[in-house]
C-alpha cells in the first residue's frame, strides 16, 4: 500500500483519500492481483508527479 517507501515523505494524503485508495485497491485485488498492482503503480506515479511539479496542476478548493 501507499507508504513513504513508495512515494516519499513529501506526500501526505488526507485520511479520506487514503481510505478511498485502500478501498479501490481492495476492489481491484478481489478481481486481479495484477490489476491491483498496476492501479497502485499508477497512483504512486501520479502522486510523485504532483510532488515534483506542484505548479503544473490547478489548485481546487471545495467546502467539504
Amino acid at each position: 500500500m501507499l507508504s513513504e517507501k513508495n512515494i516519499g515523505e513529501k506526500i501526505l494524503l488526507e485520511p479520506r483519500a487514503e481510505k478511498e485508495f485502500s478501498d479501490s485497491f481492495d476492489y481491484y485485488l478481489e478481481r486481479s492481483d495484477r490489476a491491483a498492482r498496476e492501479f497502485e503503480d499508477e497512483i504512486i506515479d501520479a502522486l510523485i508527479f504532483i510532488a515534483e511539479h506542484p505548479q503544473s496542476l490547478p489548485v481546487c478548493y471545495t467546502i467539504i
